[in-house]
C-alpha cells in the first residue's frame, strides 16, 4: 500500500511539474509586435513585460525606457 501511494505521489508531482513547464516557455522575438498581449521584445531577444518603476524589475535591474535592464 505505501507502495502504491509513493507511486501515485510521483505520478501528480510529475503532472504538475510539465503543467507548469509549459507556461514558462520563453518566447523569441526581433519587434515588439511578435510578443502576445502587452509584452514588449526585450533584450537578447526575448518577449518581457514592460516596467514601469524600477520596482517592477528583478533585483540588481532598473527599469529604462520601459524594460528591465541588468545594472552594470
Amino acid at each position: 500500500m505505501k507502495n502504491r501511494t509513493f507511486w501515485l505521489l510521483v505520478g501528480v508531482v510529475f503532472v504538475a511539474m510539465f503543467a507548469m513547464g509549459s507556461r514558462c516557455n520563453i518566447r523569441r522575438c526581433q519587434v515588439s509586435s511578435d510578443c502576445p498581449g502587452t509584452q514588449i521584445c526585450g533584450p537578447g531577444g526575448r518577449c518581457v513585460l514592460r516596467c514601469k518603476t524600477t520596482r517592477d524589475c528583478h533585483q540588481n535591474q532598473r527599469c529604462v525606457e520601459g524594460t528591465c535592464k541588468d545594472i552594470e
